[in-house]
Order: C-alpha cells, then structure tokens, then sequence
C-alpha cells in the first residue's frame, strides 16, 4: 500500500529557495511517498481514542511535507547547529515561531541530498527481482553492461517492465492494454503551465519527463510488421516528452550519453545521481547534511505508520507494552519519532473533556 507522509525542518526549506520552485516541489513530493507491506489484519473495533487518532494523523499529512513538531526542529538546531530559532524582535512581538538556516554556504548540498540513491547498493542477480526482467539480454544490460560502464548506479533509478499507460497520453492508453516498456527512467522534477479556468489563471503540471529503453532482440523485432508496432509505441510516448531508445546490440550502444543528452532535466537530474552514488556516506559533513533532509521524512514515515496501526486497532492501549523493531540502515529516526508522537499524543489527550482519556497511561515502548 502506498501512503505519503514527509516532515521537512523549515531550515532546510529555507536554503531551497534559490533553487526552480518545480523542481524542488517533484522532489519533495517524491520523498514523501512510501510503501507499507503488511500481512496483519486490521480490526474494525473503533474507541474512545480515535478522534484524537485523526486529528494526529491529519497533522502527520497537511503538507506534501509539512512541518514538523518544534520538538523536532529543536532537537536538529541543537544537534547540527545547522539552523537556530528567529528570535528577533519582529518574531518577540507577533508571537511567531520560525527557524532560520545559520549559513547559506551548503544550500547546494541541500539541494543535492534530495536527489536519492544508495552508494552502497550493488545490485547483481542475487539480489534484484530478476522475475521482473523479459530476458537474458536485459539481465545483460542490467548486470554486465551499465557495470563495465561504471553505472551500476542506474538499476536504483531504471523500472523494469514498467505499464506503458503510465507513460503514454490518457486518451490513447487503451490501445497498448496490458503493455509494457522494458526500462523508464522519470525524472521527479515538475514542470508547470499556467491555464484558465472559468476566467481564472490557473497553475496545471506536466507529466514528469523521462526516457525509455527497450532491450530488443535482433529476431524478434526484425519483421515489418513489428517495426512499425515499435514506431507507433515509440511515437506514442514522444507525445508526452519521452524518447525511446532501442537496443539490438549493447556492444554498439552509447546508452549513457544518449540518457544525459534526451532532455536538460533527465541530464541534469542523472549528474547529480551519478556524483551522489560516488559520495562516501563515512564522510561526516555529507552524512549530516542527508540526516538533516532525509531524517525528517523518516520520522513522517514512522509516526504515520505508528498511528495508522492506532487507529486501525493494531496498536492499543490497552496493551502495558508495545514492542516496535525499526531497521536503521542509514538515516537514524527511530528515537525521535517515537518521543515526538508520544509527547503529541499526550498533548492531543489534555484537551480532552474526559478526565479518563486526560490521565491515560501510556504503555511502555
């Protein structure tokens, strides 16, 4: 199930603005999507928490991000020293409460960490879904090809045996039913058009631009007939700013540059992949400047699926103990975020009319 949750520390936004609005708001929206697998049922058994549930869980997801709890933002100013609290006499005399970034001189880097790849994924036929792959040319392309090429980095960004219905104009996706592109690569970056609508200007987005690699067999595609079915896709897809490349012979191929040179925003978005899967995450500035963007996120990610399994029964109180294993492969949010929703639900409570619900134990995490 897909769900979408993001905190970002107004900091960090702050140090974005320099940067294309569209972009920033692809990218942004990117991270706040994630997947949740489960194989626990939900009770449908509702309680006398489940308002204060909700209103929780409206906070967690009013923004694709939204901002974070001041706990939060705290916590990261003391930590990282990074930002710091305005406590100017403007924000003394209207009662606000912002924060500002301290410098300025990483805002590249900032703008570099939104982009996501793992330096320390490697994939090979051990551990990539090689039942997603059509053929032994496509594993090829994956596993020999882009690593004899010095991009391996690319099977973290390339869908295998993606719908081309997702790809193609709305109007025309019924005439490739059921039909699929070997490799896409979409760049998150947004692109914006203003329109009117009832004699208002309004702002509409276009598809993400991205590029498509098919991995064709020579034999296969040789015939007449199936060349002009491959134009009629390729053309399809050109609708909506996607190139096609085909591959009959990798040995013959310049997939690379032929990526970087499609469209400014594919060639932009991949630079900056490429120079991120050669950063080390052992190097102390650049680990912290990934906490500082992605932690926020994964503390989103955590709440909202800690109270999602509150109100769906999975999670109550009426257990002494609740007992959560979180895998930290790489940015820490656990401890937060646990603190965090456990001081709001607290909070949340103490406006409640019910002394019983004002003075409920919380159980041992």
């Amino acid at each position: 199930m897909q769900q979408k949750a993001g905190y970002i520390l107004e900091g960090i936004l702050k140090q974005l603005q320099e940067f294309d609005s569209n972009r920033i708001k692809g990218l942004l929206e990117q991270l706040s999507c994630f997947d949740i697998e489960s194989n626990i049922a939900e009770s449908s058994k509702e309680t006398k928490y489940d308002a204060y549930f909700k209103v929780i869980h409206n906070q967690i997801v009013r923004g694709l991000p939204t901002k974070p709890s001041i706990y939060i933002e705290e916590t990261f100013s003391e930590l990282y020293g990074q930002q710091q609290r305005d406590n100017s006499n403007l924000a003394k005399q209207l009662g606000f409460i912002a924060y500002n970034p301290v410098s300025n001189k990483n805002n590249i880097k900032v703008y570099n960490a939104l982009h996501l790849i793992d330096p320390r994924l490697q994939y090979d036929e051990t551990n990539y879904n090689i039942q997603l792959l059509g053929s032994n040319f496509e594993k090829q392309f994956l596993f020999n090809y882009l690593k004899s090429k010095n991009a391996n980095y690319l099977n973290q960004v390339l869908q295998p045996q993606r719908q081309i219905d997702t790809i193609i104009p709305l109007e025309r996706a019924n005439e490739f039913n059921r039909q699929q592109v070997d490799f896409a690569i979409e760049t998150p970056y947004k692109s914006a058009f203003k329109y009117k609508k009832y004699g208002e200007e309004k702002t509409g987005y276009r598809k993400n631009v991205g590029a498509i690699i098919e991995i064709d067999g020579a034999q296969y595609h040789a015939a007449f007939s199936q060349k002009i079915l491959d134009n009629y896709r390729d053309n399809t897809s050109q609708l909506n700013n996607w190139e096609t490349l085909r591959i009959e012979n990798l040995q013959e191929q310049t997939i690379i540059p032929w990526l970087h040179k499609q469209d400014k925003e594919i060639g932009d978005y991949l630079k900056i992949i490429e120079e991120n899967a050669n950063k080390s995450l052992n190097v102390d500035e650049w680990r912290e400047i990934l906490e500082q963007v992605l932690a926020p996120f994964a503390i989103a990610r955590l709440q909202k699926t800690i109270v999602d399994q509150l109100i769906s029964g999975i999670l109550t109180f009426e257990n002494k103990e609740w007992n959560i294993a979180v895998y930290e492969r790489d940015i820490p949010c656990a401890v937060l975020a646990i603190k965090d929703i456990k001081a709001t639900l607290k909070k949340i409570f103490l406006l409640s009319n019910d002394k019983e619900i004002r003075e409920t134990p919380f159980p041992k995490i």
